[in-house]
């Protein structure tokens, strides 16, 4: 079976895969991809998938193939990613980055995956298929986000990671470090079940801040910052009628889905990187955080004013000061969300929190807002 064209997407994922994780081309930049390397990867990929014994598997790569639209643009993305083996700067991989982020912008707006999921569903093509699919993309700089089996979008994955490390601007290689593994933290029915890459996210802003806290490059990426260090943040403790316990991330939310988080991953972030500014503000949380009962109606509310006309606790964790929550308890003003340290459905507690945190935010006050 002769397929010609049909394998550029893999063959050039497996040659730049290849060169990332060879250390034996450290002392090479970007090397160009020959038309002979490229050539031998396709031959490799043609054999392989010429002998899989699933016809579903080959039938799912002619999906691609027979999509015109798609096979045309991703096949212009690896003639531009051959091509950036010229990068010597900033300007370069900024180049890349743009081509990928217009391609997922027009694959998304195409639907050419939620086509390609429609047939996983209906038993057309594997789910392993499918799988080896998501992998082979992430090695191009994308993500394919699913949730229960159905497609949902596609983000940003790491890319030119070689180049980033080794020939980008300090400040630029930490801010695209941020934009690529926060892209990685999008997906799944529980988003904040799996945390693994937040910690990317999280330790490569923590050096942004610190080395350049006046970079254009910092205050781009802020907000995927605190995107990341929200679900370590923003939790509150909900004890169910059978007394179980569950750690919920935003709001006064207490059924499971969508905020359920699993605090292994707190604890394991303050085991691996106990020397992060943000540590301590993380374990005094989860050592002392929020909590409610399921069946809750009243809550005590430990209200801060706003720090530098920020609206969010981001200033005062910079600051040491473990602000946890951001509440909408307003309707009429959303703009204007209440900055908490900490609530509970006990006064009491609520009080000992207040007592705890006027001496370092002494206009702290407790507020009552009536659950619906």
């Amino acid at each position: 079976m002769k397929i010609t064209h049909l394998f550029t997407l893999i063959a050039f994922v497996l040659f730049f895969s290849c060169k990332s994780n060879n250390e034996a081309k450290e002392q090479e930049k970007i090397q160009q991809i020959s038309d002979e390397q490229a050539t031998d990867s396709l031959n490799g990929i043609q054999s392989m998938v010429e002998n899989q014994s699933y016809t579903s598997d080959l039938d799912l790569i002619r999906f691609f193939y027979n999509e015109e639209w798609t096979k045309s643009k991703l096949e212009n993305y690896y003639i531009f990613l051959a091509d950036s083996n010229q990068i010597i700067s900033n300007d370069g991989i900024i180049a890349v980055y743009d081509y990928r982020d217009t391609l997922i912008s027009q694959l998304n707006k195409n639907g050419v995956f939620e086509r390609l999921f429609d047939r996983v569903g209906q038993g057309v093509f594997s789910w392993d298929s499918m799988w080896i699919v998501m992998l082979e993309f992430e090695k191009i700089g994308i993500h394919i986000v699913t949730a229960e089996g159905m497609y949902v979008g596609l983000e940003r994955a790491p890319l030119l990671s070689y180049a980033l490390e080794n020939l980008a601007t300090e400040d630029f290689k930490l801010s695209q470090q941020i934009k690529n593994a926060y892209g990685m933290t999008i997906g799944g029915e529980y988003p904040f079940l799996d945390l693994e890459w937040n910690d990317d996210v999280i330790l490569a802003g923590e050096q942004l801040l610190s080395k350049f806290p006046a970079s254009d490059y910092t205050s781009e990426v802020l907000g995927y910052f605190e995107n990341a260090l929200t679900p370590f943040v923003d939790l509150h403790k909900v004890i169910s009628e059978d007394g179980s316990e569950s750690f919920i991330v935003g709001g006064f939310e207490v059924e499971s889905w969508p905020g359920l988080t699993d605090t292994a991953y707190h604890h394991q972030f303050l085991r691996s990187y106990p020397k992060s500014v943000f540590a301590p503000m993380i374990s005094r949380i989860i050592n002392n955080p929020s909590q409610m009962k399921a069946d809750a109606n009243l809550i005590y509310i430990v209200k801060v004013p706003y720090l530098e006309k920020e609206i969010t606790w981001f200033n005062y964790f910079l600051n040491g000061i473990d602000i946890a929550h951001k509440l909408y308890i307003d309707e009429n003003m959303p703009e204007n969300p209440t900055l908490a340290y900490r609530f509970y459905d006990d006064k009491q507690k609520a009080l000992n929190a207040l007592n705890k945190i006027l001496p370092l935010v002494p206009k702290a006050e407790i507020i009552q807002y009536k659950l619906n």
